[in-house]
């Protein structure tokens, strides 16, 4: 597949170089269910029944300052992806400089924790490498490691393999941990598959596909796709689970706002609108609340 237009191209790759940061140790997830009406969607996913959700809430382990031990002695950082150039930022924010650049590879596009949160891995999409990082030091801690198109990077529940977005590819590929060893590739037809979020009880994940104008429901027990839904003329961007487990949020930068997707049925139940190029949904650092950042050049999130 063809890579994006060098317009749509640039675009994106502002909207990640000033909108994307991560907070080592801080694992945070997206906040309350809105639920009501909307048009009709077309949806090849037929109604799951019953879902295990999230009594005590999704987020209820993630509210702020509720550090795991294994990061709450690491150094307060962000970690910066020079999207189109070849390196990360680290800044300080206590004292409000950079700190350290170190170079990754090209075209770094999210800087993403481990499942067990002693690694921090730097996703070099054209340069076919992944960059491990030791957030208890701030520096690089290993040689690069060889994954082909790491656009973005997910571990699935347990911890148990490693889930790169194979951007261009339209594909997910499942590795084996520790090692990296390739399991599966699974092909999706999602242009611009891009990022996800996994279900209350982690049997499936929703992806998105920015280019595509839909998203994709993968079941990570068989992994393979088991429904497409259809968002007619948007640019879906960032998946979150909503804190009751019952909702996905959507942004959406074309439509500017967020879709709700129930999580039960894999249909649209809503659509909330924000403000233009909506890329994001964050959950608020002390009640399961939601906000949705907009992308600018001017503008971080």
């Amino acid at each position: 597949m063809r890579r994006p237009s060098p317009a749509v191209a640039r675009r994106r790759q502002a909207v990640f170089l000033l909108a994307v940061v991560l907070v080592v140790g801080l694992v945070v997830r997206l906040g309350q269910s809105l639920l009501g009406g909307s048009g009709p969607v077309r949806s090849s996913a037929a109604p799951a029944g019953r879902l295990s959700t999230a009594p005590e809430g999704v987020y209820a382990h993630a509210r702020a300052g509720m550090l795991s031990p294994t990061v709450a002695a690491d150094p307060y950082r962000l970690y910066v992806p020079e999207s189109a150039g070849t390196g990360i930022d680290v800044i300080d924010p206590s004292a409000d400089r950079v700190v350290a650049r170190y170079a990754t590879g090209l075209d770094p596009q999210h800087v993403v924790p481990s499942y067990d949160l002693r690694t921090l891995y730097v996703t070099n999409d054209l340069a076919n490498t992944l960059t491990p990082v030791d957030p208890a030091t701030g520096r690089i801690s290993g040689p690069n490691i060889p994954v082909d198109d790491p656009y973005n990077l997910y571990f699935a529940p347990g911890g148990r393999q490693a889930l790169v977005m194979a951007e261009t590819r339209e594909r997910i590929d499942f590795y084996d941990l520790p090692g990296f060893h390739i399991a599966k590739r699974l092909h999706l037809s999602c242009p611009g598959l891009n990022h996800a979020d996994f279900s209350a009880d982690g049997s499936f994940m929703v992806v998105s596909c920015e280019f595509g104008a839909r998203l994709v429901k993968v079941d990570l027990k068989t992994e393979t796709a088991v429904g497409y839904l259809s968002l007619r003329g948007s640019s879906p961007q960032d998946v979150r689970l909503d804190d009751t487990g019952r909702t996905f949020w959507v942004a959406d930068m074309n439509h500017a706002g967020v879709h709700l997707i129930d999580a039960a049925t894999f249909r649209q139940v809503a659509f909330i609108p924000t403000g233009r190029d909506a890329t994001g949904s964050t959950p608020a650092a002390t009640a399961p609340t939601c906000t949705s950042p907009t992308a600018a050049p001017e503008a971080s999130a």
